[in-house]
């Protein structure tokens, strides 16, 4: 099931770190490579956070370095909903 979620459905490829959060651990995580299982599983199952589990200096940076802003999931939802309704509604 991670194989399917870190694809790219566009390239067919695994999707990218694209960002350089993560590069301290190593080329392998650099912003152009490639994102694997074996990179965020086992000893490294933690890597990858929500960003309220993330350190206040950490959402801070992200937040002023690349907008990354938190979104209520109430919100997502209603975002998602008004996608399907026009959707629907274009294709009718």
């Amino acid at each position: 099931m991670l194989n399917i979620l870190l694809q790219d459905k566009t390239t067919g490829k695994n999707i990218l770190w694209a960002t350089d959060s993560y590069d301290s651990n190593g080329q392998l995580f650099a912003p152009t490579e490639h994102i694997t299982t074996d990179l965020i599983t086992g000893a490294l199952v933690s890597l990858i956070q929500p960003r309220a589990l993330k350190s206040k200096t950490e959402q801070l940076y992200r937040t002023r370095d690349k907008a990354e802003v938190f979104t209520p999931l109430s919100i997502l939802k209603q975002m998602n909903e008004a996608c399907d309704t026009k959707r629907v509604t274009k294709n009718n």
